[in-house]
């Protein structure tokens, strides 16, 4: 057990927790009761952390900006989904969070700048954030809650039933390349989940997925085996580095029917 010290709003905040991983608790049963306190023992570790939360509780992450270091949120699995909220209001931005996992809805609510932020430089230019097992990415206010720009690229893997939500687009990318990562089928990647300009969605996926409409960006549909997912003719598969696998199938709904790649053409 470790003890460390930050400066809290009204004073030092000291905490206690042990290993990669602190459950935030503001009833008192867990490691921290406050958000000052879950930043010491991010501050303090050598490593990322798992920032565990407790089912139905709706937690608020204070106005600043917070460098988890590759941290994450992690919420039970297999309770309804939104079981745990966390979200960042007006002037609360995460810095380097690594993504989110289980019951757990993380709301952005910011009127003018993003609630997510990335060292890309740190990535090779590529930054990951996973969100997974009913966790939902949910931008409730007017600015997306990731920007990117040339030169850098978000990589959002959803897998098992994760997914994204919000009134706003999530995404915001100018000139670049953002990619979606699709396992085990996804909750909700709704219409309009991305706006920008000049780019490109890369969606590498087991063919559990429906390719949504995104307006301003031209979409690569990477398969990982023989299923190819569904949508119209514009989005069927390519392959990442060479044609499509033999046998790859696609319901183009443009047409209203399966069609196979036979290794040189579909039919």
């Amino acid at each position: 057990m470790r003890s460390v010290t930050r400066q809290g709003p009204s004073g030092p905040v000291v905490a206690q927790a042990g290993g990669d991983a602190l459950l935030w608790s503001p009833a008192g049963n867990g490691d921290a009761k406050t958000w000052p306190e879950v930043m010491a023992f991010v501050d303090a570790s050598p490593t990322p952390l798992t920032i565990w939360l407790e089912p139905f509780v709706s937690y608020s992450i204070p106005s600043g900006r917070y460098d988890l270091k590759r941290s994450c949120f992690q919420a039970e699995r297999g309770l309804a989904p939104a079981a745990a909220t966390v979200t960042l209001p007006e002037g609360s931005v995460l810095h380097e969070c690594s993504g989110i996992g289980g019951a757990v809805v993380l709301s952005g609510q910011q009127s003018a700048t993003p609630s997510l932020t990335f060292d890309y430089a740190a990535g090779g230019g590529v930054r990951l954030f996973f969100i997974e097992e009913l966790a939902v990415l949910s931008n409730d206010g007017a600015a997306p809650m990731i920007d990117v720009v040339g030169g850098e690229t978000i990589a959002l893997l959803v897998e098992r039933l994760g997914g994204l939500g919000g009134s706003t687009p999530v995404v915001r990318a100018t000139n670049t390349i953002v990619g979606m990562l699709v396992t085990h089928g996804a909750l909700s990647i709704p219409d309009g989940w991305a706006t920008g300009a000049g780019s490109v969605i890369g969606y590498l996926h087991d063919g559990s997925i429906f390719f949504p409409s995104t307006p301003g960006f031209s979409l690569v549909n990477i398969p990982f085996g023989q299923d190819g997912g569904y949508g119209p003719t514009p989005f069927r598969p390519v392959g990442l580095f060479a044609p499509p696998k033999m046998g790859c199938a696609y319901f183009d709904t443009d047409v209203g029917g399966m069609v196979w790649w036979d290794g040189g053409s579909w039919v």
